[in-house]
């Protein structure tokens, strides 16, 4: 490909409009509309998880146990959207469940 096309794809460029939006990011943006997927808060959630020690596997799984509604097009990720309202009640959950998995482990 060419020089502006990889710069299109890495989003040093609009990709609406083809302005100069400033270093890229590694995926294409614009300035006319932000995409939900720009949004990374919800990330906040899932790094908590691995954090604690809880394999990626098992996120879904969480979230579900937590009670907040899994669904839609991207079900974790708008979990995780959920769990942000309540982020410290969620860490409370979280640090029971993984002393419950701890003591059951030795035991």
């Amino acid at each position: 490909m060419g020089e502006i096309a990889d710069s299109l794809i890495d989003g040093e460029f609009d990709y609406i409009t083809g302005e100069y939006i400033g270093p890229g990011c590694g995926y294409p943006r614009t300035r006319i509309v932000q995409r939900k997927s720009e949004n990374l808060s919800w990330k906040k959630v899932t790094d908590y998880l691995e954090r604690s020690g809880f394999k990626k596997h098992r996120h879904p799984e969480l979230v579900k146990l937590f009670g907040v509604p899994y669904s839609g097009g991207s079900p974790l990720r708008n979990a995780c959207f959920s769990i942000l309202k309540d982020f410290d009640r969620f860490k409370k959950f979280v640090n029971r469940l993984k002393e419950l998995e701890d003591e059951s482990k030795a035991n």
